[in-house]
């Protein structure tokens, strides 16, 4: 999580804002941390002390090492990703620009269809023109192919901004999940952040929907007023009064409707994530027969969503109404209104007829931004929701490469290491220390919960402690990125996850430079070659859905243990490897424990006595403490023991 600028320069003349720093002196190569300046001079911690440097070394040439947090280095781009959405969409100014000037030319051109009626009425019909009838009714189609064309134009940009938009927001918002730290992805049901995802993806429909063509047309619509007003002058006041109406009228009721469409937003999301959990979970609930109980819970959330469902389409029904009602009002007082200045000879019957055409254009966008206000408060809440996600800091890790060594040794020290999950959880880990020398099997017994997976997670980087450190050959893991970190440990969970695609590809996902040869002899080594080579594709054979449900788990199981043998790092790290393996099983995790002693540092957690016996140490935890290390013996018999006295 830092980055190292090294210059090589007198440390009197390092700027007073870049220290402390460190420095190591290039006649004797010793090495400190200049702290600061006094009136003697450089201050700096130095041969053990803190004091000021003789002139000597203040002037001798030094390699001097400026070290900065990576956050403070993206400080700007971190306060950017808070208007991250904007700033996406400022990628498309060039085709808003030119959507903007094709609302302008379209507005334009609908202003050839009032005036050619206009014309007709007023003009036309009473000279009995039917030359000028003939020219102007070319001008008039020629103008509105125009116009087609242009609307054809207008869609297809939209249509483009659409895709783009639907694309980076779906690609961004994905790979941010997955460079953000586990503790921010697992407080929330895997239902709820695909309903989340959706809703971002959902963005999309607001560029190809009306509401994005009425907001291209919004601007243009005071010029239409401006015609009316030349046209018929007074009758002017009718569109812009219902302007009004549409602005107040829109501005108290969005307000209520915006409540109603989160409530109905959160039910349906809440109705999904149950039956997404139902899904998952179908055989366990049928295994014990609690059918029943699942279904009363599925219908109390069907009904609550069906009923804020509801009680949204009354909001927009009522939105609806007055929207229409607001048009045909407009409508009947342009006419009646019309009529009498018609009578008066104010007007003519053509201008007046051009004035309702007017009136509808006017309107028709206003009551699009009207009808869309509901859905134009989810997209302002989805948008927030976008920039606080964008805004969350990623892994250290991900930013930049940190420490590069070419390879570890397999030295493992806790250093009074604390975690835990939640500020009101209890701690997970509280205070542990432990070592592991390299080639080292190590066996961590202990009653549920007190910690051991724990440990191991904070092994991977999967969590950071928020106390104490944890040091790989003498180096923190906090400074050691996490891929590279990866590629010297290896990890065989409780579970063997399997995903989508063939069984080679699932085998090579911890080192994927390995050959077909390489899957062979791990497949075989394990004792599944027999069993893929019988499958129809044999290595190629693809997996994913029903099909990876069907598999026997102690084939699963044996899988996960042949990518850790395919892998060649020098840490293996055991999460309880006897569950769902046979007999026969048991006896390959004791052989490649005995296979991997003095060759790979292996750790160990289990409950099974012949699993501590085949370490060379064991430690028994209990709380989220290490209550003994001991010799596998001993720690079998205390694990007895705490289990006796749990039983009692």
């Amino acid at each position: 999580g830092y980055r190292t600028t090294a210059r090589r320069m007198t440390l009197e003349a390092v700027d007073d804002r870049l220290r402390p720093c460190l420095f190591a002196l290039e006649g004797d190569g010793r090495t400190g941390v200049l702290v600061g300046r006094t009136e003697a001079g450089p201050y700096a911690y130095i041969d053990g002390e803190y004091r000021p440097l003789t002139e000597e070394e203040a002037r001798a040439p030094a390699s001097v090492y400026f070290v900065a947090r990576m956050a403070a280095e993206t400080g700007e781009r971190q306060a950017g990703l808070e208007k991250w959405f904007w700033a996406m969409i400022g990628r498309f100014r060039s085709s808003v620009r030119q959507l903007c000037l094709i609302s302008l030319v379209l507005n334009i051109l609908a202003i050839v269809t009032p005036l050619f009626v206009m014309t007709v009425y007023d003009k036309m019909i009473g000279q009995r023109s039917l030359t000028g009838l003939a020219m102007l009714a070319a001008g008039a189609v020629f103008a509105l192919t125009i116009e087609a064309g242009l609307r054809v134009l207008k869609a297809r940009l939209l249509s483009n901004i659409a895709g783009r938009v639907d694309f980076l927001l779906g690609v961004s918002t994905f790979q941010k999940l997955l460079k953000l730290p586990l503790s921010y992805t697992e407080r929330s049901a895997v239902g709820s952040q695909i309903s989340r995802l959706k809703e971002f993806e959902g963005l999309r429909d607001f560029f190809t929907g009306p509401a994005a063509s009425a907001a291209t047309e919004l601007p243009f619509v005071l010029i239409m007023v401006g015609l009316i007003a030349i046209l018929a002058g007074p009758l002017a006041l009718v569109p812009l009064v219902a302007i009004l109406a549409y602005a107040l009228i829109g501005g108290l009721w969005v307000r209520r409707s915006k409540e109603v469409e989160t409530d109905a937003a959160r039910a349906g999301a809440r109705h999904q994530e149950m039956v997404a959990e139902v899904l998952g979970g179908l055989r366990t609930i049928k295994n014990c027969s609690a059918e029943a109980g699942w279904f009363e819970r599925l219908r109390g959330a069907s009904a609550i969503a069906a009923q804020t469902a509801k009680r949204a389409q009354v909001s927009g029904a009522v939105t609806d109404a007055f929207s229409q009602a607001v048009m045909s009002l407009s409508a009947m007082s342009i006419l009646a209104l019309g009529a009498l200045l018609v009578m008066q000879d104010a007007i003519t019957i053509g201008a007046l007829i051009a004035t309702m055409a007017l009136t509808w254009r006017i309107l028709g966008p206003i009551q699009s931004a009207f009808l869309a206000g509901g859905r134009l408060t989810q997209i302002r809440g989805s948008i927030r929701q976008i920039n606080r996600l964008m805004a969350l800091r990623e892994e250290p890790a991900q930013l930049k490469s940190g420490l590069l060594q070419p390879a570890f040794q397999g030295k493992l020290e806790f250093r009074r290491v604390s975690f835990r999950y939640s500020k009101a959880a209890d701690p997970a880990l509280a205070g542990v220390s432990l070592s592991v020398s390299p080639g080292e099997a190590l066996a961590i017994a202990g009653a549920c919960g007190s910690g051991k997976t724990t440990l191991l997670k904070l092994m991977m980087r999967l969590y950071a402690p928020q106390a104490g450190s944890i040091l790989l050959d003498g180096v923190d893991l906090r400074q050691i990125n996490r891929a590279d970190l990866h590629q010297h440990i290896v990890y065989v969970p409780q579970t063997t996850d399997l995903f989508y695609g063939s069984v080679a590809q699932n085998l090579t996902l911890a080192e994927p430079s390995a050959a077909r040869a390489d899957l062979e002899a791990v497949a075989e080594r394990v004792g599944i070659l027999d069993v893929i080579q019988d499958l129809p594709d044999g290595f190629d054979t693809r997996l994913g859905d029903r099909r990876t449900e069907a598999l026997p788990k102690g084939f699963v199981r044996r899988l996960g243990l042949a990518r850790a043998l395919l892998s060649p790092a020098r840490i293996v790290l055991f999460d309880e490897p006897e569950q769902n393996l046979d007999a026969a099983g048991d006896e390959l995790v004791l052989s490649l424990m005995k296979e991997f002693r003095g060759v790979r540092t292996q750790i160990c957690v289990t409950h099974r006595p012949s699993y501590i016996r085949a370490a060379d140490r064991a430690v028994f935890m209990r709380r989220g403490m290490i209550e003994a290390i001991d010799t596998p013996d001993a720690i079998v018999a205390a694990l007895c023991a705490a289990a006796e006295g749990d039983t009692r």
